[in-house]
């Protein structure tokens, strides 16, 4: 087997996408703009590891533009239940394997780095 082929391609396929991602002329979700448009952005853990005390978001929610700011335990008291996993493979005895659900925001502990743990929805990026 020819250790070059892509995983699930025809080895000689063309690729569409890349000439407008190599010169610029790709379109992301993030260059679209529509008239009342609010914009998320997830606070990222900077730890691997952590146990969370307290996660402050009262000077963020009372900030001009803010329209909300959620912590996991926000989320968690609303009723937001965790993200399960997309597909569940049998393991090699054909039992199911271990099928854990991604929390959206982390509640009571940091599980790697980058872990989402809150959100502030705004009118703008600033």
């Amino acid at each position: 087997m020819d250790s070059t082929a892509r995983f699930g391609s025809d080895h000689g396929a063309l690729r569409s996408e890349d000439e407008p991602l190599l010169t610029g002329g790709g379109r992301f979700t993030d260059d679209l703009t529509v008239p009342g448009q609010a914009y998320g952005v997830f606070v990222r853990a900077q730890v691997g590891h952590a146990a969370i005390r307290d996660v402050d978001l009262a000077a963020a929610r009372t900030m001009p533009g803010v329209l909300g700011a959620w912590s996991g335990k926000d989320a968690a008291a609303d009723g937001l239940g965790a993200i399960p996993p997309v597909a569940v493979f049998p393991g090699r005895d054909g039992t199911p394997m271990f099928a854990a659900a991604m929390p959206v925001l982390a509640v009571d502990r940091i599980r790697y780095v980058g872990e989402p743990v809150a959100i502030v929805v705004a009118e703008t990026l600033a």
